[in-house]
């Protein structure tokens, strides 16, 4: 690692105030499950409570503020809500492990009784905590409290809704500020807030995809917060200062796994030309929801070849694209509406290509490095991945008015540095992370 960089000091947050009113807990899935609400600043750096005398700190947890209320309020905010789960066992009582001597043992790492609390952080950006997922049993059965946190802009937590982003600022400028505030610095420094407020001395992580950036983000700002950091296909390229590489390296996987795919499905190469030229003759066209498909929206759906698992879905889609007149099926249509709905999850369309931005923007990295080989429509068409598109922001009928602000997004070049090089070469929080073999993601 690179030594003697400068990087700008994350504001050490001060504690969250939580809305005592909405505190709810339930039995879920057999688990006491806690649901705490909230309220941080907007923007961290420039919080209000940073500018307060102590007394006047005081006085503010104990009286309501300038929140947000309702969309026509939303660009006078400075605070918004952010909802974690607590889900323990119903006596309250987790078991106690002792740590294993080295870390390749076969089993995680154990926590001691005062040590035992796990934050998980979603992948993403832009998509709320699955209080279901079955890991959440298995880390119980190994002694944690778990914290399912919805970032900010997510979930439970204040959602940012295409209505809600154009409802923050009245132009592009001041959209694209706004949204500034969403990335994995500001979703850290909730994290180390509420850490503060519900009293947890140190706790650990679990980063998933995008969760493992924030959770590297956290090492680098917060180390002494953390018990243990383990990440899961998260590892972040710390040194990028934009997409460019890291979408060149994307491009040569997502050529492997069409191929992988067809291999598979060597009657989909046929299918798949048949439906580009349908939509090649008549693009764009209307989805009943006001989107369009286009042979871009289409090729997208490569993104699901990540997951071997959604192939044998992936092949009953296309057989299913053309009706008995030679045309788009209805049922196509209605799958194709409804699949990579950024209508519903916008933040990962507009903010996707500045979680790589340090001090350089991004500058449509997917559009600038695309390969000649996605544009080849007449034959050998190849399905895209994880990858944003300026098209994205004219199909889906919820992120037209955006398109502004996405340009704004894609020109910023002064973002904040993420991660502290140095931090990390001197890092002695035990770390665990498992890099996928063929990973097409981030």
């Amino acid at each position: 690692l690179k030594k003697n960089i400068m990087v700008q000091k994350l504001a050490d947050p001060l504690k969250a105030k939580e809305i005592k009113s909405k505190k709810e807990s339930t039995v879920h899935n057999g688990y006491l499950q806690t649901i705490h609400h909230f309220e941080v600043p907007l923007n961290h750096q420039e919080s209000p409570l940073l500018k307060m005398t102590q007394s006047k700190v005081s006085q503010y947890y104990m009286s309501p503020h300038k929140g947000l209320t309702n969309k026509a309020s939303f660009k006078d905010t400075e605070y918004i809500t952010i909802v974690i789960r607590k889900i323990s066992p119903r006596t309250n009582e987790p078991k106690t492990f002792s740590s294993p001597s080295s870390p390749t043992s076969s089993s995680m790492p154990q926590p001691s009784s005062t040590q035992n609390s796990i934050l998980y952080l979603q992948g993403g950006p832009g998509f709320g905590c699955q209080p279901n997922s079955s890991w959440v049993h298995e880390l119980i059965s190994q002694g944690y409290i778990v914290y399912l946190m919805d970032q900010r802009g997510t979930g439970l937590s204040t959602t940012l809704t295409p209505d809600m982003m154009m409802a923050s600022g009245d132009t592009d400028e001041e959209r694209a500020t706004f949204l500034s505030y969403f990335r994995a610095d500001s979703i850290v420094q909730d994290a180390e807030a509420i850490r503060k407020a519900l009293g947890i001395t140190t706790w650990s992580l679990l980063g998933q995809s995008f969760g493992g950036f924030c959770s590297v983000t956290y090492l680098s700002f917060f180390p002494h917060a953390l018990t243990s950091v383990f990440l899961t296909g998260g590892l972040p390229p710390v040194h990028q200062k934009n997409p460019d590489q890291v979408y060149i390296n994307l491009t040569d996987r997502n050529f492997e796994q069409n191929a992988a795919y067809f291999k598979k499905f060597p009657s989909d190469r046929y299918k798949m030309d048949m439906i580009a030229q349908l939509i090649k003759k008549q693009e764009p066209i209307e989805l009943p929801n006001g989107d369009h498909l286009t042979l871009r929206r289409f090729q997208a759906l490569g993104i699901d070849f990540g997951f071997e698992a959604k192939w044998d879905a992936f092949h009953e889609r296309l057989l299913s694209a053309i009706d008995f007149t030679g045309h788009l099926s209805t049922k196509f249509k209605h799958d194709m509406m409804n699949a990579l709905n950024f209508n519903i999850y916008p933040i990962y369309a507009i903010l996707h290509e500045s979680i790589y931005c340090q001090g350089q923007s991004s500058n449509w990295s997917a559009e600038r490095t695309r390969h000649s080989r996605f544009n080849e429509y007449d034959s050998d068409i190849q399905f895209t991945g994880e990858m944003i598109f300026k098209n994205v922001f004219e199909d889906y009928h919820a992120l037209r008015p955006l398109r502004g602000t996405a340009e704004k997004l894609a020109s910023k070049n002064d973002w904040s540095n993420l991660y502290d090089i140095n931090q990390l070469q001197s890092n002695e929080v035990p770390v665990f992370a498992a890099v996928y073999y063929g990973d097409m993601y981030v």
